[in-house]
């Protein structure tokens, strides 16, 4: 639900969980650059991500988190070229990026 109300610009009358985050950032002297999702523990069928400082710094996140802050935040998501490899195309007709979004978030949550 919060990386879909982010996508479609939807009004809280309180601040959520990653705005409060970025306001944390933000009133520390530091913004988000970008964040990176970078692997897939073949094991467990969990992935990893990265947030980016602008001052170069980095936070261990899950992937869910980090696309939450790179959305709010306006900043580029990157993701590693070898989960990129394996990946298939959306055929033409497919699921839109909320959908793909969505589908993420339940196979996190079954990942664990």
């Amino acid at each position: 639900m919060s990386l879909a109300a982010a996508l479609d610009d939807v009004d809280l009358p309180r601040p959520g969980t990653f705005a409060f985050a970025l306001a944390l950032l933000g009133a520390a002297g530091r913004s988000v650059a970008g964040v990176r999702i970078e692997r897939l523990d073949a094991d467990t069928g969990v992935f990893y991500a990265v947030v980016e400082l602008d001052d170069g710094a980095t936070l261990d996140a899950r992937p869910s988190d980090a696309l939450n802050v790179a959305v709010r935040a306006g900043v580029p998501i990157r993701v590693a070229e070898m989960l990129l490899d394996g990946a298939e195309p959306v055929p033409e007709g497919g699921r839109g990026a909320l959908e793909l979004a969505v589908a993420l978030r339940e196979r996190l949550a079954q990942a664990g």
